[in-house]
């Protein structure tokens, strides 16, 4: 009480002060009084705790609970749903040609609404399970005063409308193919209550985007050059996702949830080691039957194969810690593969040339059809 009692004698002082000093002092007592008023749950925290607070808690919480649930603090699944979309429009582009930029920000945006989509039809399915794993328990609609049923419907209406002004500006065929994604991603948080093996189909939807891709510039799909970079896709999916669900293999078994880390126990990099290797041998299928030049070869194939062996060799199953760095690193693996698809695209139309070249300068083969033509 004495000192809330200085403290007042203080700031009578202080406002009682005439003149300039006196009108910066009012002023900085009112700022100060305002910040406290309108400081954030997240802000508040950080000042009794002393440690940083993520940007996502010093927002309004009725924002931050959205962004939350839409995994707008976590843009990992974001750039793992997008570098897929990359990869096959990339793969589907001229030769000598860059990517179209217009599409590649189209799928962009169109990734971060419907993972956030995704991610909200998850929360909606698994949410009493979440509530028994330590790492999801305080997930929007678990926690409570969080987000309501009804309004992470509505929620998902809103991502869903986003997704379809993306389709909207594709061509009919891509659109088709795009919806026809759409059952896939409905049934997928069902799949680790029936398989250990859900990531097989977590794969199928996050890599969706190579056939989307590349169906957007060829309006049709070929499979002889497209597949072997989306069964890739998918072997990659199976290897991150794996890693990632190591962090959870004690909870899993708790709340009675499947998946691969539980699966594969110790065989776990051996496993994985093999997803490895099928993933590159597809890549380098992508190559041959996409006519791409050295540089993919060089960056996709060989650089894929590098951060795959870095994964496996450095990471320890039993850390969640080690098992989230190195899943949130298959970023880079996947930005690996988009510049090699990029730089193998651009350098296959100089090959081409290349390639080309003798046969339009050589006198000796034109004198030799001549010569038969006369003949003839």
């Amino acid at each position: 009480m004495a000192a809330l009692a200085k403290f007042m004698r203080g700031t009578s002082l202080l406002l009682g002060r005439k003149g300039f000093g006196g009108k910066m002092a009012r002023f900085q007592l009112r700022a100060s009084l305002l910040r406290v008023r309108f400081m954030s749950q997240g802000e508040r925290k950080e000042e009794k705790s002393g440690k940083t607070i993520p940007l996502v808690d010093r927002l309004p919480r009725k924002i931050g609970l959205y962004i939350k649930l839409a995994r707008m603090d976590r843009p990992i699944g974001s750039w793992l749903l997008m570098l897929p979309c990359w990869w096959g429009t990339t793969l589907a582009t001229s030769p000598g040609s860059l990517p179209s930029p217009t599409l590649l920000a189209m799928f962009m945006f169109g990734s971060i609404v419907m993972r956030g989509a995704g991610c909200t039809i998850n929360d909606l399915w698994d949410r009493d399970l979440d509530a028994k794993v330590e790492r999801t328990k305080d997930r929007p609609l678990v926690v409570e005063n969080g987000v309501s049923v009804p309004n992470a419907l509505t929620f998902l209406g809103a991502q869903l409308f986003g997704g379809l002004t993306v389709l909207a500006n594709l061509n009919y065929y891509t659109q088709v193919l795009s919806l026809c994604s759409m059952p896939l991603v409905v049934v997928y948080p069902l799949m680790k209550r029936i398989t250990y093996l859900p990531q097989i189909w977590l794969g199928m939807v996050f890599n969706w985007g190579v056939l989307v891709g590349y169906a957007s510039q060829m309006n049709t799909l070929d499979l002889y050059v497209v597949g072997p970079l989306y069964i890739s896709g998918i072997l990659w999916t199976v290897f991150y996702d794996t890693i990632y669900a190591h962090q959870d293999k004690r909870d899993d078994v708790t709340a009675g949830v499947k998946s691969s880390a539980l699966l594969f126990g110790d065989n776990s990099t051996l496993v994985l080691s093999s997803l490895g290797v099928g993933m590159v041998g597809c890549l380098y299928l992508t190559g041959e039957n996409g006519g791409l030049g050295l540089p993919y070869y060089i960056l996709a194939v060989g650089g894929s194969g590098l951060h795959i062996s870095w994964q496996l060799l450095s990471v320890n199953f039993d850390s969640p810690k080690s098992c989230r760095d190195k899943f949130i690193s298959n970023q880079w693996l996947g930005l690996i593969v988009f510049l090699g698809l990029v730089l193998g695209r651009l350098y296959s139309d100089v090959q081409q040339k290349g390639d080309e070249k003798p046969h339009a300068t050589s006198k000796t083969e034109v004198d030799s059809v001549v010569s038969t033509g006369q003949k003839s």
